[in-house]
């Protein structure tokens, strides 16, 4: 190649995103960022061409695959030994060890059926416990709410812009287990749970790897907030409910 090209295109489905500087690309390979379907093009270059193709175009080594561990080594098959004599029989049971085993038997049936009463007792909805409940209904929120920072990372990594609802992320608001919906205000992402909203603020680094800080946890230094609204302020949830990094 004779000269480094200024301005890189991404090729993926049928949008072209950038442009990008070598750099940029060179990081977005490091973190994985890059399909194994992506196609990319530069001034220069006659068509679309595929990323390894691309990349060893660019000087920007692929990611060699890791080698398989060898076969595990073959055990020598012990043969049986052949019995000289009979196995001792087993001592007849005493009554009072019978009666022993019966009352031990008996006692692990009642623990049985007193931890399954307690367990039907944890579970009532009037008498769940926050701490645990709570914080597992908000475990469920964000596990659901991960297709909608998936989709809003892409979207500020091709456009460069904060999207502002969620039909920039081509998503609707879909209610799942506990989360009532999802909303999109100023750059921020807002659960509604049953136990309150849960706010999502996103943070891009200077490699423009997007970070969302949870609920009322500490905002990540030296990063630039995307969401303009703030999500301690935004997050209604109980302190007891959140997860350890939502705090």
């Amino acid at each position: 190649m004779s000269s480094t090209p200024n301005e890189i295109w991404i090729g993926r489905n049928d949008a072209a995103l950038g442009p990008h500087a070598l750099d940029k690309i060179r990081q977005l390979r490091a973190d994985g960022a890059l399909r194994a379907d992506d196609l990319l093009w530069w001034d220069g270059l006659n068509e679309w061409i595929a990323r390894d193709a691309a990349l060893a175009q660019l000087g920007i080594g692929t990611v060699q695959a890791r080698p398989a561990p060898p076969p595990m080594p073959t055990r020598p098959v012990v043969p049986d030994l052949p019995r000289t004599a009979p196995l001792p029989k087993a001592p007849a049971r005493s009554p009072e060890r019978s009666n022993a085993l019966v009352f031990m038997a008996l006692g692990l049936l009642t623990f049985a059926a007193l931890a399954a009463a307690a367990f039907t007792f944890l579970r009532a909805p009037n008498l769940s416990l926050p701490s645990f409940g709570g914080r597992k209904e908000m475990v469920d929120a964000l596990s659901a709410a991960g297709t909608y920072k998936t989709a809003y990372a892409e979207y500020v990594m091709s456009t460069d812009q904060t999207p502002q609802s969620l039909a920039d992320l081509g998503l609707s608001s879909a209610p799942y287990g506990t989360m009532r919906g999802v909303r999109l205000e100023a750059g921020t992402l807002l659960l509604d749970t049953a136990r309150g909203v849960l706010a999502l603020q996103p943070y891009r680094n200077e490699n423009y790897q997007i970070w969302f800080r949870c609920g009322r946890a500490v905002p990540p230094a030296g990063m630039e907030a995307l969401g303009l609204i703030d999500a301690a302020s935004a997050t209604t949830v109980p302190e007891g409910d959140l997860p350890d990094g939502c705090r």
